[in-house]
Parts: C-alpha cells; sequence; structure tokens
C-alpha cells in the first residue's frame, strides 16, 4: 500500500479537497446540478461563532473585526483572519497545513498541500500574491 503522507485516515488528493471547495463555490449544487447540501445549511457552516468572529463551523471567515487564534489561551487580534486575503474568503484548514480556500466574489478555488509551513505568516505571503494576480490586483 503506497502512503499518501496523511497519517490522520482521510486520505484526499488536491483534486478532491478542489471539487469540495467548488461545491461550496457552487452553492451546495455539484457539477451536475444536484443538490446535495441545502442552501440552509451550507449558510450554516459560515456564521460567525460567538467566542470567535472569525471561524464559523469549521470554516474560517475572512473580513471580520477580530481575530482569535488557533489554540488554548489563542490571543486575540483586531483585524480580519487573512487582512490580503479578499473579506468574503472562507477557508478550511486540515491536518498537515492543507488549506481550500473559497472566494465567492472572484469565482475561486485555491488548494495548498504539501509539507507543513515553516512558519505561520504563508498564509499572508500567499494571498499578497494571488492578489497581485488577480485582475484589477
Amino acid at each position: 500500500m503506497a502512503s499518501a503522507g496523511n497519517p490522520t485516515g482521510l486520505v484526499t488528493t488536491p483534486r478532491d479537497i478542489a471539487r469540495m471547495g467548488q461545491l461550496v463555490l457552487n452553492g451546495g449544487v455539484t457539477d451536475a446540478g444536484v443538490r446535495v447540501i441545502s442552501k440552509a445549511q451550507l449558510d450554516a457552516l459560515f456564521v460567525p461563532t460567538k467566542t470567535n468572529p472569525s471561524y464559523g463551523r469549521l470554516w474560517w471567515l475572512n473580513g471580520g473585526a477580530e481575530t482569535v487564534g488557533v489554540g488554548v489561551n489563542a490571543p486575540r487580534r483586531p483585524g480580519p483572519f487573512i487582512g490580503a486575503a479578499p473579506a468574503d474568503m472562507v477557508a478550511a484548514m486540515g491536518a498537515l497545513d492543507r488549506k481550500l480556500y473559497v472566494v465567492p466574489s472572484r469565482k475561486l478555488v485555491v488548494v495548498r498541500t504539501g509539507q507543513a509551513a515553516p512558519d505561520r505568516g504563508l498564509d499572508e505571503r500567499l494571498w499578497r500574491l494571488l492578489v497581485r494576480g488577480m485582475p484589477g490586483g
């Protein structure tokens, strides 16, 4: 058996992750036009929690006025989750630093897999580069 590099039990390819992002971007409807997630269920994922305005139900939400970091006793800081990213970006963050970003206003899905980033500044650097490459960016 080949190792996919993920000891957590769920094995996904970047394409699998991107398809999940496209499902979110399509409002819960598959490319074949089949609704698999109701609009109400999908919308509920992106309602900020009372304890962290930048976090919904397992999704990080950008564009808020305040963010609480990850972990016990995580500090609060003013501003969005990722300052360089569009305000409507939502992100799923997973094991081994896998990331799925969905930006409805740009009809954009971005997947990041590979080794864990060497520092916590990856998101800001990545989004500065992505926005610079977008039309009007």
